[in-house]
């Protein structure tokens, strides 16, 4: 099983996956050693200016349409995330990804309770904006 948990430093879970810096991407193994690499977010549409503040890039429909983001996930069957758009939501689904949004802040306990089998989303509503 292939999983990917949206994290700006590769510990934490990140609430914006579209912002975010990259992915802890883990292929979990059956009874075997687990692979884990952090994949920079390429595709990200905002950047931070040296003076201060988010900017647009221009390379983005902003709130429309996730493809190359999609590309980035490409053979995952498992997106975490702190928090994501409705639109992101639904693309996810719509490409045959789990979208599953959390309250747990540190990437490796996420891992733990995805192999452990105990892992709970909370996909509600009440982080999706």
């Amino acid at each position: 099983m292939r999983i990917a948990i949206a994290s700006d430093d590769g510990k934490t879970v990140a609430f914006h996956p579209g912002r975010c810096k990259g992915f802890v991407v883990v292929d979990i193994g059956d009874g075997g050693e687990d692979k884990k690499q952090y994949v920079e977010n390429s595709h990200a549409h905002h950047h931070h200016d040296p003076r201060g503040g988010m900017h647009h890039d221009g390379g983005h429909e902003h709130g429309h349409g996730h493809g190359r983001l999609l590309e980035v996930l490409s053979g995952v069957s498992l997106f975490v995330a702190r928090g994501m758009g409705r639109k992101l939501y639904d693309d996810l689904l719509s490409s045959s990804i789990q979208p599953a949004i959390t309250k747990l802040s540190d990437v490796d306990t996420v891992i733990k309770e995805i192999k452990q089998g105990t892992f709970q989303p909370e996909n509600d509503g009440c982080c999706i904006h």
